[in-house]
């Protein structure tokens, strides 16, 4: 097996090469192709090399290769001078690779039903149909609307023991369900209390037989997240028991490249429903927009926790119609989209994290942790090698005795 070191270039690089080679490139080079190799001469790859990975590794300690392209096919001869050849792009394909391969198939197999069509002929064969039962999301909190039942399965709710009871709780963060053992939510929602159970397949909070509940093993809150600063508001739970999936209670995928088909998206949560108002026992749902970095920095007062504006591993997020927002105990709860609508799955683009000026008031914006910039976090804790380390998630009772010397407590235990 051999390597070799090669260079990404401009798509004219290689367009300038082959604009004279007739119909095989008819189209030039198109968005799902790239162009690479090396001004070093002799530096290619070569025919015996297709459908091998252009690669690299983006953090040298995890041992693990992000394919970028697969060889394709070379211009002018292998190796000959400056080379270049065209590549596949992989990210142009994720959605249909992660369709047919990836974990999300396997959790979209969940709702999947076969029906057998017996065809009109005498003796023709069975014809096997794969549909999926799920509830329709109507594409639409402050200004929302209660959420069917069923309609976000992975929705999860963080219950904090309440005051001088043993099994009595209160749910003051969301969060969501993506493996079957992990939530994602906000690091935040871990600054004063540390939640000691995870329900899912909750949508009203009144009804304690509703849904499934799990202990918390740990917490991972992200390295650079600092408490009461709102930069890397992201956080995962391991819950101490694994899931098993039903059509009702199964994770969502996560919105893993930086484009976006779409602006308009879907929060879901039980928090307060406007400034002034209580916590909602109904699972509430509403449609946000995203909009530009710019249009958060210019409502925020640049104190010390937005000292660095509004960043690249946050969206900014709300409505043009007055009312429609997040607001608190939302907190940690998932900004969703449907890709498509059959497969019953949704994609997790965001995690709520922090208001701007109240909740709800005029046309609210706020501000959302974005999951593809973390995606390599997660997946390293989640799915990777750090995944069943002891080391990695910071255990329940001792994170208990931590909030408890911090508040006052048991200072000479």
């Amino acid at each position: 097996m051999m390597k070799v070191v090669l260079e990404n270039y401009p798509e004219n690089d290689c367009y300038e090469r082959v604009k004279f080679l007739g119909s095989r490139f008819a189209l030039g080079i198109q968005p799902g192709q790239l162009c690479a190799g090396s001004n070093l001469v002799g530096r290619d790859t070569c025919v015996g090399d297709s459908g091998g990975a252009l690669q690299t590794v983006t953090d040298p300690s995890s041992c693990t290769f992000h394919v970028v392209g697969v060889i394709s096919t070379g211009l002018v001869g292998c190796g000959v001078g400056k080379s270049r050849a065209v590549y596949t792009k992989v990210s142009h394909y994720l959605d249909w690779i992660e369709e047919n391969v990836w974990v999300c198939k396997e959790y979209q197999k969940v709702t999947a039903i076969k029906t057998s069509l017996l065809p009109l002929p005498i003796f023709g064969s069975p014809v096997d149909v794969i549909s999926h039962d799920c509830v329709n999301v109507v594409q639409l909190i402050v200004g929302g609307e209660p959420a069917q039942y069923g309609e976000f399965p992975h929705h999860a709710i963080l219950g904090y023991l309440k005051k001088d009871t043993i099994d009595e709780y209160k749910f003051e963060c969301g969060g969501s369900l993506i493996s079957d053992q992990h939530v994602l939510t906000a690091a935040h929602c871990f600054a004063m209390e540390y939640p000691s159970i995870v329900r899912l397949g909750v949508y009203e909070i009144a009804n304690n037989n509703a849904g499934r509940q799990f202990d918390i093993e740990g917490f991972l809150k992200h390295p650079k997240h600092r408490f009461g600063k709102v930069y890397h508001d992201i956080a995962l739970v391991k819950l101490e028991n694994r899931v098993f999936f039903t059509p009702s209670i199964r994770p969502a995928c996560l919105w893993d490249i930086e484009s976006r088909n779409t602006s308009k998206f879907i929060a879901s949560g039980f928090g307060y429903t406007g400034m002034l108002k209580d916590l909602s026992t109904n699972m509430m749902k509403v449609v946000l927009e995203e909009f530009p970095a710019e249009d958060c920095a210019e409502r925020l007062n640049f104190t010390n926790r937005f000292k660095l504006g509004i960043t690249d591993g946050q969206l900014c997020v709300g409505s043009t119609s007055e009312g429609r927002d997040t607001c608190e105990g939302d907190s940690g709860g998932p900004l969703q989209t449907v890709t498509n609508p059959t497969t019953c799955t949704y994609h997790v683009v965001g995690v709520v994290s922090t208001g701007l000026k109240g909740c709800g008031v005029g046309t609210a914006r706020a501000v959302y942790t974005k999951v593809s910039y973390y995606l390599d976090w997660i997946e390293e804790n989640v799915w990777g090698p750090k995944a069943n380390s002891m080391e990695t998630y910071e255990k329940h009772r001792k994170r208990i005795r931590l909030v408890m010397c911090r508040l006052g407590f048991n200072k000479h235990a």
